[in-house]
């Protein structure tokens, strides 16, 4: 190797140590932040965009029916256990593929029941989503409430979840999750998770 070579070799291997000493270590989310899913009724509750941490297998899948005129999770989600029940499907859970939860895929537990039955919450904007009444497995510190507002026209989660993300963005919140509080999704605490 000619001299050239080596000094610029060297330097290249120096600007590479120096500022591989400045880069965040990569944190995987994927094993550190899940939540346990909330059972209703003998059936577990994935939500939309949450990723399960067990194996399964597809059962079938099933709609809300007829016509709905209350768009609110908690109505939505008694009708989608409602028709869980009427077409006696065998399956563990009901994991959610509309965002308006009108849609969902009966799953069932690939071997044995998990101790725990978790998901990776969904993230948008950098933020996780995590849905009422599922529990963290992780330690977090409260940073605000905040909510969708006085007048709510709009009840389906999909909107309700946006309404409550601009919030967040408008007032400025540093919080690393959102956990609705609410069953209808609209009010959530803002935390940031202990690392």
């Amino acid at each position: 190797m000619k001299p050239n070579q080596l000094v610029w070799t060297g330097i290249v291997i120096i600007i590479l140590s120096v500022t591989a000493g400045f880069m965040p270590n990569p944190i995987d989310f994927k094993t550190d932040v899940t939540v346990e899913v909330q059972r209703r009724e003998g059936i577990y509750l994935v939500f939309p965009r949450q990723i399960p941490t067990f194996e399964y297998e597809y059962v079938k899948t099933i709609e809300v029916s007829g016509v709905v005129k209350n768009w609110k999770a908690s109505t939505l989600i008694d009708k989608m256990i409602s028709t869980y029940k009427k077409e006696g499907i065998v399956g563990d859970a009901i994991l959610f593929t509309e965002d308006d939860l009108w849609k969902a895929e009966v799953i069932r537990f690939k071997g044995e029941k998990p101790s725990k039955v978790t998901v990776e919450p969904e993230k948008r904007q950098g933020i996780y989503i995590i849905y009422p009444q599922q529990k963290t497995t992780f330690d977090y510190e409260y940073v605000n409430t905040i909510d969708a507002g006085n007048v709510i026209e709009n009840w389906r989660a999909s909107t309700l979840i946006e309404k409550i993300l601009q919030v967040f963005e408008k007032k400025g919140v540093n919080a690393d999750a959102v956990i609705f509080t609410e069953v209808d999704l609209w009010k959530a605490d803002c935390v940031n998770i202990k690392k």
